[in-house]
């Protein structure tokens, strides 16, 4: 983000407005919504103010910079770009915010498009670079949210010391509201009286403390623990469900193939737990990790468990299934659009084709405890072979599936980071895989397909089955 997005107390405070053109106006008229003390300074004073006067305190002169003094924020508004500068720049040396209409470059802060249901409010700021977009995105939103929904936020922030006094526990209060307001159509608490809202409020608490209460005399533990498949890097393939886990979650276990454009989709003030392996820092083995799965849902929080793809194809979700079952906490699994899929369909390679391929193999190129993969039988004709971790087994692989009669000029293609920003696409002959693997310098994550139907891929090359060097066949044989 190149601005933070706050909201700012006016109670009390006065905000300045210089100008009295059109850029003024518009200002004006979003400050009176507020509580803030209003004063206006514009050289011929203000003949328009209509239903703001008694509202709005004005001084018919040019700006000085002691108008400055006791002022929370300023707006520019001159419509002239030196009388403007002149403003902003009396405002910065006075240590006051200011915001230079249409100026966004001499601008403290930004105002946002808004969408206003009080006390209810949402942003969009395009940081002054494309306002119209911001217009248009807030009128959508306009469109879909109902006039009550600040009613609804009016009855949850009275309910909240209640809340507190059934439910002490914050990870108790955050499940709560999660299923009071994923419990029911926003339409249906709207049609509520207050009274009828309040009324199930108290009726959802008292049932939230005692399904509380029974799980702690059955011994259960009272929080889950959900392993989630991210996909394969791109943040528009989470799933909703996945999405919804993440905005969930108190607590919040990756690893290192999990994109931080995915872990932006999650709850800001959830914890973060990195297990994966990261220079200067203990590594993580799976035991810890499932024993930290279990010690988090022990103590009552909702742990997502993230995972790059599919958790169970390749992620070692069923490990820890397994370790949380026998611990007695509760686990589910979001599937996830595993990076076989995700990486040849970003390529537009077909896993299947009725005239290419009838069967498509997932298979990994390392085993537990690093041993070797038999590469027997995985490959034949109307096969696609998709090699997940298969970058320091590229040798292997070539050797193996050459060995047991795939042919050396195989299509084969590398996908690098597959979905994400800097995704790379390398393209060749099977023979040739461990030399493309390293000439082009691949790194983990790296998807291999193997089989005709690579030569499918949006920019697969025309020399791609060319031999990569004079002696490639004899160098991997």
């Amino acid at each position: 983000m190149r601005t933070l997005p706050i909201n700012v107390r006016l109670d009390g405070r006065t905000v300045l407005v210089v100008g009295d053109g059109e850029a003024a106006h518009a200002k004006l008229r979003l400050l009176a919504k507020t509580p803030a003390r209003l004063r206006v300074v514009a050289p011929d004073g203000w003949a328009g103010l209509g239903d703001w006067r008694g509202r709005v305190e004005v001084t018919a002169r040019a700006f000085e910079p002691a108008d400055l003094a006791g002022v929370a924020l300023v707006y520019a508004a001159t419509e002239d770009a030196a009388a403007d500068t002149a403003v902003a720049s009396a405002a910065r040396a006075a240590g006051v915010p200011v915001n230079v209409v249409d100026r966004p470059a001499l601008c403290d802060f930004i105002t946002p498009a808004i969408v206003d249901r009080d006390p209810l409010s949402i942003a969009i700021c395009t940081n002054g670079g494309a306002p119209v977009l911001g217009r248009r995105l807030r009128a959508r939103i306009e469109a879909w949210l109902p006039q009550g929904f600040g009613r609804l936020v009016d009855n949850a922030a009275g309910f909240r010391d209640r809340l507190k006094a059934v439910l002490p526990e914050g990870a108790d209060r955050r499940r709560f509201w999660d299923r009071f307001f994923d419990g029911a159509a926003g339409d249906d608490l709207l049609a509520l009286s207050d009274d009828a809202l309040g009324a199930r409020l108290e009726r959802l608490a008292q049932t939230a403390a005692a399904e509380r209460d029974q799980g702690k005399a059955a011994g259960e533990a009272g929080g889950e623990v959900l392993l989630v498949g991210a996909g394969p890097g791109d943040p528009e393939l989470l799933t909703l469900k996945a999405h919804r886990a993440l905005q969930q979650a108190d607590v919040i276990v990756y690893d290192r193939l999990v994109s931080e454009d995915v872990l932006d989709y999650a709850r800001r003030d959830a914890r973060f737990v990195h297990v994966g392996k990261r220079a200067g820092h203990p590594s993580w083995g799976q035991a810890a990790i499932n024993d930290l799965l279990i010690r988090e849902a022990r103590a009552g929080n909702r742990v997502v468990r993230l995972k790059s793809g599919d958790p169970f194809v390749f992620g070692r979700a069923g490990e820890e299934v397994e370790d949380l079952t026998a611990a007695g906490v509760a686990v589910s699994v979001v599937p996830g659009v595993t990076a076989a899929a995700g990486c040849a369909a970003h390529s537009l390679i077909p896993l299947t084709h009725r005239d290419h391929a009838s069967a498509v193999t997932l298979v990994t190129g390392q085993l537990k405890g690093g041993g070797a993969q038999s590469w027997r039988g995985l490959y034949g004709p109307g096969r696609t072979l998709a090699v997940y971790m298969g970058v320091t087994t590229a040798r292997d692989i070539a050797q193996g599936l050459t060995g047991d009669g795939a042919p050396a000029d195989l299509p084969v293609a590398i996908i690098e980071r597959g979905t994400q920003a800097g995704e790379r696409r390398v393209y060749g002959r099977l023979v040739d895989l461990p030399d493309l693997v390293a000439v082009h310098a691949i790194e983990s994550p790296a998807m291999i397909v193997i089989g005709e139907v690579a030569r499918l891929a949006r920019d697969w090359p025309a020399e791609a089955l060319a031999p990569l060097f004079a002696d490639a066949e004899s160098r991997a044989g």
